[in-house]
This record gives C-alpha cells, sequence and structure tokens, in this order.
C-alpha cells in the first residue's frame, strides 16, 4: 500500500512540478494545507478520494493519470502563462457556476464532434 502512495504522490510532485507551483500554492489551489500535500508527495498520507479530486482537479491532472502505476506523466491540462478567456471570465463567479458552464462546454463540444 505504501508503494502505491508513494507512486501517486510522486506523479502529484510531478505535476505540480510542471505547472512550477510550490506546494504551498498547490495547497492553496486544492483547498488543504501544505504539510499535507508535503505528506502526500513524499507517500506518507493516503489520500481520500475527495482530497485527490481536488488536488487533480487544481492541478487540470486527470484522476486516472494521477492514479497510474508507471509511465511518464501527462502534461497537465492547461497549462499557460496567461489564463485563457474563459477562464478570466468565470474567475469573478463561484464553483457552482464555474461547474455549470464547464458542463455547458463539454456538451457543446460533444455535439461539435457529431
Amino acid at each position: 500500500m505504501a508503494d502505491i502512495a508513494r507512486q501517486v504522490g510522486e506523479r502529484i510532485r510531478a505535476a505540480r512540478k510542471a505547472r512550477g507551483w510550490t506546494q504551498e500554492e498547490l495547497a492553496s489551489q486544492a483547498g488543504l494545507h501544505f504539510t499535507y500535500i508535503g505528506a502526500v508527495e513524499r507517500g506518507e498520507k493516503n489520500l481520500t478520494i475527495k482530497s485527490l479530486e481536488r488536488v487533480t482537479r487544481a492541478l487540470g491532472l486527470p484522476m486516472a493519470e494521477a492514479l497510474k502505476a508507471a509511465g511518464p506523466v501527462k502534461e497537465p491540462m492547461a497549462v499557460a502563462a496567461e489564463p485563457c478567456e474563459f477562464e478570466t471570465l468565470l474567475q469573478r463567479y463561484p464553483p457552482r457556476v464555474k461547474r455549470q458552464a464547464l458542463e455547458l462546454l463539454q456538451a457543446a463540444l460533444k455535439l461539435s464532434r457529431k
């Protein structure tokens, strides 16, 4: 079990570093404490599903990617020096509205593929 926690922690660390974030920045984005992030990255703590979702969402990393046992970490999604227009537009809205907007965008993208 500790091996799995270590592997997940390494993948989270790699994704965090790919974004150029400190543990403190990731903790802030995920709504967790930075010492918890450090312990997770070292494989000392087991993430709950909820915490894993918060961390991977903050990183733009698919949860399944964080759980893979081997292989390289893919680049986090939406890594950009400047926020995209969509992100900028939604900044002032609460998480509930952001979630709804994302769901609408995903539905529109599915329709465009048909």
